[in-house]
C-alpha cells in the first residue's frame, strides 16, 4: 500500500526511458538524479531503465533494472475477555494474532505487547472496581509495517455482595430451638458453619432463619461467605450466639399433703420461688399465676403442682397434694344409772375407734380415746349424788372436730337401811366381821 520509489542517477539532461512497474521517460534533474514513483504498491515493483538520450540526441540501449519489495500489512488481531468479574478481581484481556506482532493498547492501560508463540497474549488490570475497556490502536509485524486498530473489549464488574447481618433468638431455655436470622440482600446465598453448616437463601423479604433443634448448650454461628446472583463473593466473619440459660430447680413447698376438715376454710396454696406458675394437673400447658384456694366441700385427695421461671426458663413441676379428710361421727354415751350412794359411776361412749371424746361432769373435764371395740369408760368413783356427763367434742385420726352435746346422767338412789329388832344368829367370817343380808332379816 505504499509508494514504491525508483531512484535513477545519471547526467543531469539526459533522458531515460523505463518500462515494468511503470513505463514512460524522464529527464535526469540538475542535481543528476530523478525518483520514479509507482504509488501504493500491494506486491514486488520493478522498473526497467530501457534506453537513455542525450542533448545530442545520442541513445544507448539499457537493461537496468530494479526491484522494490512490498512487505505484506500485519493481520489485524482480535481481542476477548474474561467478562464478566467481580470488583476487586483482575481484568484479563486477551489479544489473539500473529505471534511476534507488537500491538499497542489504551483504554483500562496503556502500553505496548508483543503475541506471544501461541499467538495470544494476556494483558491485566488487577483489581477492578468499575467497568474496564482495552482499545487496541496499532499493530507492528516484524518488517515495521503497521496498521491502525479501532477493536475494543469491555470487561463488566459485577458489585460483590452486600455483607449480611445475623442475629438471635438468645437466650433460650435448654431442649428449645436456636433461631439464628440472618438479613441481607434477597437471592444471596448465605454459607455458615459452627453449630450447623450449610448454606441458605436470603428469602423475599431480605430474611432467612438457620434453626438449629433442641439445644442444651450454648450454640454459635459463623456465616462465612455470601454469594449474589453475579456469582461475587465475599468472604465473611460474621457470628452470633444463642446462650442457653440452666433450667432452675422446682420451687420448695413448705408441706405436703396438706390437710383440711371438709368444709374447712382453706388458704391459696404457697410455695417458695421466683414468678410462680400453678397448675391443677401434670400434663397442663397453662399455667396460671394467681396460688389455688383448695376446695374442701368434698372429702378426698386433689394434686396441686408448681414451677417456678427465672430467666424466663421455667423448671420441673412441684407437686403439693391437698387432702380433705371426713369429720368425726359422733358418738353415743349411756350410763350405769341408777346406783347406790357411794358406788362408782361408769358413762359407757360408743363411737369410731381411735377417735378422742371431750368431756366434763360439771366439775372436772376430760379426754378419752375410743378402744379397738368401739368403746371406753369414764368412771366417777364414789358418788353420792347424781351425776350428769355431758359430751363437748369429738376430733378424730386427722385432728378433725365436732362439737358435741351429747348428755347422759346417774341416778344416785337414796342408800339407807331400817333395822327391825328381832334375834339374828350370825357367824363371823374370817376376817371377824358379822356380815347381815336382806334375806336373813
Amino acid at each position: 500500500g505504499e509508494n514504491a520509489v525508483f531512484t535513477i542517477t545519471g547526467t543531469p539532461g539526459d533522458i531515460v526511458t523505463y518500462s515494468g512497474a511503470s513505463t514512460g521517460t524522464v529527464a535526469i534533474e540538475a542535481d543528476g538524479t530523478v525518483e520514479v514513483t509507482v504509488n501504493g504498491a500491494n506486491s514486488n515493483a520493478t522498473l526497467n531503465v530501457t534506453k537513455v538520450t542525450n542533448g545530442n540526441n545520442c541513445s544507448v540501449s539499457l537493461t537496468r533494472t530494479a526491484t522494490v519489495t512490498v512487505n505484506a500489512l500485519p493481520v489485524a488481531p482480535t481481542i476477548s475477555t474474561n467478562t464478566p468479574v467481580c470488583s476487586g478481581e483482575d481484568a484479563i484481556f486477551t489479544i489473539t494474532g500473529t505471534p511476534g506482532d507488537i500491538v499497542t493498547y489504551s483504554g483500562a492501560s496503556t502500553g505496548t505487547v508483543a503475541i506471544e508463540a501461541g499467538g495470544a497474549v494476556d494483558v491485566t488490570v488487577n483489581g477492578v472496581s468499575s467497568d474496564a475497556t482495552l482499545n487496541l490502536t496499532e499493530v507492528t509485524n516484524g518488517n515495521n509495517c503497521s496498521v491502525s486498530l479501532t477493536r475494543t473489549a469491555t470487561i463488566t464488574v459485577n458489585a460483590l455482595p452486600v455483607a449480611p447481618t445475623i442475629s438471635s433468638s438468645s437466650p433460650i431455655c435448654p431442649g428449645e430451638d436456636a433461631i439464628f436470622t440472618i438479613t441481607g440482600t434477597p437471592g444471596d446465598i448465605v454459607t455458615y458453619s459452627g453449630a450447623s453448616t450449610g448454606t441458605v437463601a436470603i428469602e423475599a423479604d431480605g430474611t432467612v432463619e438457620v434453626t438449629v433443634n433442641g439445644v442444651s448448650s450454648d450454640a454459635t454461628l459463623n456465616v462465612t461467605k455470601a454469594t449474589n446472583g453475579n456469582n461475587c463473593s465475599v468472604s465473611l466473619s460474621k457470628t452470633a450466639t444463642v446462650t442457653v440459660n440452666a433450667t432452675p430447680l422446682a420451687p420448695m413447698v413448705s408441706s405436703s399433703p396438706v390437710e383440711y376438715c371438709v368444709n374447712e376454710t382453706a388458704d391459696p396454696l404457697t410455695a417458695t420461688g421466683d414468678n410462680l406458675l400453678w397448675y391443677t394437673s401434670s400434663t397442663d400447658e397453662t399455667g396460671d399465676a394467681n396460688a389455688p384456694t383448695p376446695n374442701t366441700a368434698i372429702v378426698g385427695t386433689t394434686s396441686y403442682y408448681v414451677t417456678q421461671i427465672i430467666n424466663g426458663c421455667e423448671s420441673e413441676r412441684t407437686e403439693i397434694v391437698v387432702t380433705v379428710n371426713a369429720l368425726p361421727e359422733a358418738p353415743t354415751i349411756s350410763s350405769s344409772s341408777p346406783i347406790c350412794s357411794g358406788e362408782d359411776t361408769i358413762f359407757t361412749i360408743n363411737g369410731t375407734a381411735g377417735d378422742a371424746v371431750t368431756y366434763d361432769d360439771g366439775t372436772s373435764t376430760g379426754t378419752v380415746t375410743i378402744e379397738a371395740d368401739g368403746t371406753v369408760d369414764v368412771t366417777v368413783n364414789g358418788v353420792s349424788s347424781d351425776v350428769t356427763l355431758n359430751l363437748t367434742e369429738v376430733t378424730n385420726g386427722n385432728n378433725c372436730s365436732v362439737s358435741l352435746t351429747r348428755t347422759a346422767t346417774v341416778v344416785v338412789q337414796d342408800g339407807t337401811l331400817t333395822a327391825i329388832a328381832q334375834n339374828i344368829t350370825v357367824q363371823l367370817n374370817t376376817s371377824g366381821q358379822a356380815v347381815i343380808t336382806p334375806e336373813m332379816i
